[in-house]
């Protein structure tokens, strides 16, 4: 056997640890969670949280909606876009749940673009989180890299080929060939096309995953050395760095380190002969919580959609002089060309 194949797969990547059937499908008969309590509750659990992120992430699209000046803004561009790849992981998670508690068939072809939009929202909102974290960094340098590129252009087309990338994904993991199945004991996508080629895929994704995170990791390691600079060496006065910037780092700082702590449990999950299924199912629980960090992070670190938020649990009306007075103030503090 390969030494780069887990234990737990044969040589053509299919797993050895599950009773699979002539249509290549998993049968469900033999799960831990398939049946009683423990697989209703898990499911459930999942489902609300991930109902609970979708109301909050419904939330922040109509404050962009209502605020769509602050869209000028190309961070808040960025994060919006983050919104929708997260939006779009919320709702697969729900589907995964449905799919889950009722034992539904992988030949059913919703299951399988349900896996496919899980599988590829994931490694696209690395990309974002990428893009995220080279704006900041772009922002903190002064733009002193290639100055004379449009900034609007240029991450207006980087987005669009994020989406391009999203919807290439997942129809490569419609196909037969490289076909996601849901495995309901551990609650986990895992790759089951006909070509024997099929298992590779559960490695170069998280492969494209960990090499966008790390291009974030030295880009962050720049922006810190940027703000120890500013702070210690600054001979301007228009270098300087606002509690609006550091908001703003600190959104995809935390989203950055989520992302690294499901990638350490997938790497655990992948790479470890015969991981216990409590390992995986935790694994595959906190990619629940994590297609929520964004979401979270924007309604709590977004002075608009917190004042909004909290307007509307208060129940009261909006001071709209005070609003405006506050913008003007917040544009005055943070550089979010």
């Amino acid at each position: 056997m390969d030494n780069n194949i887990p234990s737990n797969l044969s040589n053509d990547g299919r797993s050895n640890d599950f009773d699979i059937n002539y249509y290549g499908d998993y049968d469900y008969s033999l799960d831990d969670l398939s049946s009683g309590t423990s697989r209703i509750s898990f499911c459930v659990v999942c489902s609300v949280i991930c109902f609970s992120f979708i109301l909050l992430q419904a939330f922040n699209f109509y404050v962009y909606y209502k605020n769509r000046n602050i869209l000028t803004s190309l961070v808040y561009s960025i994060i919006k876009h983050l919104g929708i790849i997260s939006f779009i992981q919320q709702v697969s998670q729900i589907q995964t749940g449905i799919i889950a508690l009722f034992a539904i068939d992988s030949r059913n072809t919703i299951v399988r673009l349900t896996g496919a939009q899980v599988l590829s929202s994931y490694t696209i909102s690395t990309m974002f989180h990428f893009l995220l974290t080279l704006n900041r960094c772009d922002v903190f340098y002064n733009q002193v890299f290639f100055p004379k590129i449009n900034r609007n252009v240029f991450f207006k087309l980087i987005i669009i080929l994020f989406y391009f990338l999203f919807a290439i994904q997942t129809a490569f993991y419609v196909t037969p060939e490289y076909r996601v199945s849901f495995f309901n004991a551990e609650y986990f996508w895992f790759s089951y096309g006909t070509s024997k080629y099929a298992y590779l895929s559960d490695y170069i994704q998280p492969f494209i995953s960990v090499f966008m995170l790390s291009l974030s990791t030295i880009l962050y390691l720049l922006i810190i050395g940027r703000i120890y600079y500013i702070k210690n060496f600054r001979v301007s006065s228009r270098e300087k760095v606002s509690f609006q910037d550091i908001k703003l780092l600190i959104q995809g700082g935390c989203s950055y380190i989520c992302m690294v702590i499901l990638e350490v449990l997938w790497v655990a999950v992948l790479f470890t002969h015969n991981p216990s299924i409590i390992l995986t199912l935790f694994a595959n629980f906190f990619l629940v919580v994590n297609c929520g960090c964004n979401t979270l992070l924007s309604l709590f670190l977004i002075d608009d959609i917190k004042d909004e938020f909290i307007i509307f649990i208060q129940g009261k009306k909006k001071d709209n002089k005070v609003d405006n007075q506050k913008k003007v103030q917040i544009k005055k503090t943070i550089r979010t060309f």
